[in-house]
């Protein structure tokens, strides 16, 4: 089979193009009740909400952008009640989110992964 260098060429500016053409997000962008809360604290209080709740920043995150599964029921109200301390200790300044804000919030925008 013979190729020209011509189709070779244009083949190849087919894929160039196809790889710099930026990408865009179809849908929205949804921020969870968990994903505000991590927003609303420094890095210092992202950290200790995830001391209080017995997980890393990291995970809060993932659960927050409803990367991962469900989350155990003792995980929810561990983190409602870390949302309460950190609440209290910042004289008010980050929001709480209760343990049935968290059971739904992924549900609820239709992003949560079968």
């Amino acid at each position: 089979m013979e190729v020209s260098v011509g189709a070779f060429q244009a083949q190849s500016q087919k894929q160039i193009d196809a790889y710099a053409t930026p990408y865009v997000a179809t849908e929205p962008r949804v921020v969870t009740c968990l994903i505000t809360l991590l927003r609303t604290c420094s890095q210092g209080d992202r950290q200790r909400l995830a001391d209080l709740a017995g997980t890393s920043v990291n995970y809060l995150y993932g659960l927050g952008s409803c990367a991962r599964g469900g989350m155990s029921s003792r995980l929810a109200f561990g983190i409602e009640d870390a949302s309460i301390q950190l609440h209290k200790e910042t004289h008010g300044r980050t929001p709480i989110v209760s343990a049935r804000e968290l059971s739904t919030m992924c549900s609820l925008v239709g992003m949560r992964k079968h």
